[in-house]
């Protein structure tokens, strides 16, 4: 079992939510570093959170949620199509499972 630790995403007055911090899983740790920096390039004020990989025996499913501004939710295709051109580029073991969720 791989040990795991948490980095404070976010809190409000009834939770505290903490996404696992694989510090053995290089794999999981660059994919991870890969995608938060690609979804800042494309907007800052998007936020990645519950970063997963689901491994297949032909591809790697990337799922994660992907807090989005209201007043970005229209564009919400187009932001998926560019995060997957940027991630998936020249990697063709991966594909994208991508949760919005709305922030204010």
């Amino acid at each position: 079992m791989r040990p795991l630790r948490g980095a404070f995403v976010a809190a409000d007055a009834r939770n505290m939510h903490y996404d696992p911090i694989l510090p053995n899983d290089e794999e999981w740790n660059k994919m991870r570093q890969l995608t938060e920096q690609i979804v800042r390039e494309i907007e800052p004020r998007l936020s990645v959170h519950d970063f997963r990989m689901i491994k297949g025996a032909k591809q790697t499913r990337l799922t994660f949620d992907l807090a989005v501004p209201y007043d970005m939710t229209a564009q919400r295709q187009e932001i998926k199509q560019k995060i997957d051109a940027a991630l998936l580029k020249d990697r063709e073991e991966y594909t994208t499972a991508i949760r919005f969720d709305g922030k204010a």
